[in-house]
């Protein structure tokens, strides 16, 4: 049985060391495309109602912009992430099936590639497509909070505030 766990794991090395970059990134194209013929981005229409809308929700604190600055921060992040996440897991999810009903895998197939081309060609086109959606929303997102803060809006993080540290024995001498 060792045998044959070893001979399994041998075949599958080589079969990665012999992935072609060529047949991969071909692969990885071809998911980019197909996800941006579905329609996937069609979530940053829904990212740019939210923005268009959001200043009438999300009412302004003149006396603490602090705080006022952390609710736009946190609103950004949140409808980025609850954007862009749905709509990669989703494109993953029925890639693959709706790739085997409408019959477009199997001219991929047909050809001489590899499993394992095949997943990682995938992968990489999702995650180009991911990347994409999050560096546009990100970009709009930045543009918006700083759109949405006056300019005499100190943003500064925590200012670190240093102090003396001293020791002392038993009997009070340093």
């Amino acid at each position: 049985g060792l045998n044959t766990v070893f001979e399994g794991l041998k075949r599958t090395v080589l079969d990665f060391l012999s992935t072609s970059p060529r047949r991969v990134l071909a692969i990885s194209r071809l998911t980019f495309k197909e996800a941006i013929r579905r329609k996937a981005l069609l979530v940053f229409v829904v990212f740019a109602v939210l923005f268009m809308f959001a200043s009438w929700f999300l009412t302004g604190d003149s006396h603490r912009p602090g705080a006022q600055m952390k609710v736009y921060v946190t609103f950004v992040l949140t409808a980025v992430s609850w954007l862009v996440l749905p709509v990669i897991l989703l494109l993953s999810c029925w890639g693959l099936p709706e790739d085997i009903r409408l019959r477009s895998l199997h001219t991929v197939v047909t050809k001489p590639v590899r499993r394992n081309e095949v997943v990682l060609g995938r992968i990489i086109g999702f995650s180009a497509v991911g990347t994409l959606i999050l560096v546009v929303m990100s970009v709009t997102g930045f543009v918006w909070v700083q759109r949405q803060v006056s300019d005499e809006t100190d943003l500064t993080c925590r200012v670190p505030i240093y102090g003396d540290l001293s020791f002392l024995d038993r009997l009070g001498a340093p």
